[in-house]
């Protein structure tokens, strides 16, 4: 059986390029951010979103969420963001589970 996992690399760039872009539109509504996080997302399961690799994509999701949650602490000189108040937005901002995309059969 072969996986096609992610790779420490290109995860690691994909949540550094994702952390600019948030950076970047730092002063767009939040309601725009998890758009951009879904279509991030989105791509990273067409991609690796095979049969096996379910710990992979939930890893990367697991990491794009911490990265926004990091990104709007930054608005307005805001310490942190407690968990809390993180599950209210998800609530609010639904973001896409992980989920496998590719189902392979094996004989």
């Amino acid at each position: 059986m072969a996986l096609r996992k992610t790779r420490r690399r290109r995860m690691t760039a994909k949540l550094k390029e994702l952390r600019c872009a948030l950076r970047r539109r730092m002063r767009a509504p939040i309601r725009k951010h998890p758009v951009r996080l879904n279509l991030v997302l989105q791509g990273h399961y067409a991609w690796c979103g095979i049969t096996g690799s379910a710990r992979s994509i939930n890893r990367f999701r697991t990491e794009a969420l911490g990265v926004w949650r990091c990104a709007p602490m930054h608005r307005g000189n805001r310490s942190r963001m407690y968990r809390p108040r993180f599950r209210a937005r998800l609530l609010r901002f639904p973001i896409v589970p992980a989920r496998i995309v590719h189902v392979r059969r094996y004989l």
